[in-house]
């Protein structure tokens, strides 16, 4: 609550009570549907997109709100909902809280990058002020053309360590190699259920969050930059217990995902 109006954070209600807010405002319909704030229904009666949902507005570079993410609050279906593709949204070139990140990223040359909203305000409120999070998709050129713009040098991806959140990385790698970023992949540890960046922030603060950047999964901490030294790239310093534990595909991935690749 007390990053709420900092972060812009915002409620959409139930009922008509929006498309009658919009309406008193002079805001037309068509200009609702247009923005993604609106649809059509099937038997024709415009509603809102967003009913019963936190919502979290995305910014463009200049801090002008482009799109919404929006969390349900009760049970329901689906449990985020984002804007849709529109002439001012597009969701592979917007990346969550970049507008307020940017001075924290051309201090430190570095970023972090996080799946969800949640995260970036976990980590906000623990001191973390060069996160931002992907909008539903992967990281993608676009994005890291972006991040490139605010003087970034290195990304860090800081995903969960589920299943799905030991896909990402490699994903993210693909779009950052060609730009010829530095680039290092955190893989939170899933014991006590402790699985997401928000929560990881929670129960450590920033050192915590700072010390699981610097350390590779499984690994002591520095490796990569003595790997550089030595003119290679570094090996993965896996837990091999945990890792054997794994199917033998997502062994592959895990390798090929936790490791920190130097710059072109």
């Amino acid at each position: 609550a007390e990053n709420s109006g900092e972060l812009g954070l915002g409620y959409a209600p139930q009922g008509s009570h929006f498309m009658d807010a919009m309406r008193t405002l002079g805001i037309t319909d068509e200009v609702l549907l247009a923005a993604g704030l609106a649809f059509r229904r099937d038997d024709s009666r415009i509603v809102p997109r967003f009913r019963n949902r936190l919502l979290f507005p995305i910014h463009d570079g200049r801090g002008r709100p482009v799109g919404f993410g929006g969390r349900l609050l009760g049970p329901g279906e689906p449990k985020y909902l984002n804007s849709p593709e529109s002439p001012i949204f597009h969701k592979g070139r917007q990346l969550y809280n970049l507008h307020n990140a940017k001075s924290a990223i051309r201090q430190e040359q570095v970023v972090l990058v996080v799946e969800g909203y949640f995260d970036v305000i976990g980590l906000h409120q623990a001191g973390v002020a060069n996160a931002v999070a992907v909008c539903g998709t992967a990281l993608t050129p676009e994005h890291v053309e972006l991040l490139s713009r605010c003087d970034c040098r290195e990304v860090t991806v800081l995903f969960d360590g589920d299943v799905a959140g030991l896909a990402a990385p490699a994903k993210a790698a693909a779009a950052l190699f060609p730009a010829g970023l530095a680039g290092r992949v955190a893989v939170l540890p899933s014991d006590a259920g402790k699985t997401d960046p928000d929560d990881y922030a929670r129960a450590h603060g920033r050192a915590g969050e700072r010390e699981r950047r610097r350390r590779r999964p499984g690994g002591a901490a520095g490796g990569g930059a003595r790997a550089r030294e030595r003119g290679r790239r570094p090996r993965d310093a896996l837990d091999r217990p945990r890792l054997a534990a794994r199917p033998r595909r997502l062994r592959q991935a895990e390798a090929a995902m936790t490791f920190e690749w130097p710059t072109a």
